[in-house]
């Protein structure tokens, strides 16, 4: 899974939005689950994103919401996306389907 998102993305996503030039993406890429395994996310390309480190611990750490992350998924690739209800910015129970 991880070759095949690092081919398709080839860079850090959340790369485009980082707002300190002086301290942007770092190097080393990971994937990065939208919707986490241990939250029901699935372990396929449509809820994987690739992320510089410095990105996916504020990933982790929840300091990127995951409909952020679903937005670009969505905005690129086409990949549905999520019908959420309640408070977006921190709800983890998002489904990703793809639209291709």
């Amino acid at each position: 899974m991880e070759w095949v998102v690092n081919e398709r993305d080839r860079t850090c996503l959340w790369g485009m939005f980082c707002t300190d030039p002086n301290d942007g993406c770092q190097f080393g890429l990971d994937p990065h689950h939208v919707v986490k395994r241990s939250q029901g996310g699935d372990d396929v390309a449509e809820n994987v994103i690739t992320l510089c480190r410095k990105h996916h611990d504020l990933a982790e750490q929840n300091r990127i919401a995951p409909v952020a992350l679903a937005q670009i998924l969505n905005f690129l690739y086409g990949y549905e996306m999520p019908q959420l209800s309640g408070n977006e910015d921190s709800n983890p129970h998002i489904q990703l389907h793809s639209l291709r």
